[in-house]
């Protein structure tokens, strides 16, 4: 009987440590488990980390990339804009140089012909011993030319307007005249000394005194006035000022 009850007794404490085997094992493998779940979530957020960083890596070198593209473009278009600028900085130095050259070649041309006399007639007559020279017409104004006119010792200004003051007269009663204002304020009055002239060209002619060369000479011309028959005209816009001081020489 105490043989049979010690063996019951070891059965049942066998049967316990079995069980309780059973739960230790059962416990451990859902610690396994647990443990196992815990490193894959930690792996899985370590996955998750690296993949969401080789994003941002990613969106990084596309923005970098973006930005040095930018970069370049913005420095091809000032190298372009550089070199534009460059050639019409040339263009323009070009073009001032051109124009500087122009105003010198202009200015020489001016000084030539300053310098030069210009004649519609300059020759000598052995047979009277005479000498006739008249100048080419000079301008003075859109409507003005003036003419010198040397005959041996005779001296004589032609004055040429394109404006119609009726006619120009040599009769006391109603003499042209053309009044000559200069810039150092002298007066010279010439009076028509020529055939009466009449139409759309007031044609007018004077003789021309060396007290007259005397004065013209010394200034520029401030205006001139003319007087016809039936009208006058004042110009005081003169293009050619010196032109007296100028052209006198050339019937000396």
């Amino acid at each position: 009987m105490k043989k049979r009850n010690a063996v019951v007794i070891a059965k049942a404490q066998e049967k316990a440590l079995e069980e309780k085997r059973k739960k230790n094992t059962i416990f451990q493998t859902k610690e396994e488990q647990r443990k196992q779940l815990i490193e894959k979530r930690r792996y899985d957020s370590i996955v998750k980390v690296r993949e969401q960083g080789t994003k941002q890596l990613i969106e990084l070198k596309r923005q970098n990339d973006s930005i040095a593209r930018i970069i370049e473009n913005e420095r091809k278009k000032l190298e372009a804009l550089r070199k534009s600028n460059a050639i019409v900085q040339k263009t323009d130095n070009s073009i001032s140089d051109s124009k500087e050259e122009n105003k010198k070649e202009a200015l020489l041309e001016r000084i030539k012909f300053r310098d030069s006399c210009h004649y519609q007639i300059n020759e000598y007559d052995r047979f009277y011993n005479i000498t006739t020279i008249r100048t080419e017409p000079y301008t003075l104004n859109k409507n003005l030319t003036v003419e010198l006119y040397k005959q041996g010792r005779k001296t004589d200004v032609f004055f040429n307007l394109s404006e119609d003051l009726g006619c120009a007269s040599y009769l006391p009663n109603q003499r042209s005249s053309v009044k000559i204002t200069l810039e150092n304020n002298r007066i010279i009055n010439f009076y028509h000394s020529w055939d009466i002239e009449c139409g759309e060209v007031f044609l007018f002619k004077a003789k021309l005194s060396s007290a007259h060369i005397d004065i013209l000479k010394n200034s520029p011309i401030k205006s001139i006035v003319f007087h016809g028959t039936q009208g006058y005209k004042e110009i005081n816009f003169i293009d050619y000022k010196e032109f007296f001081i100028d052209k006198l020489k050339c019937i000396e």
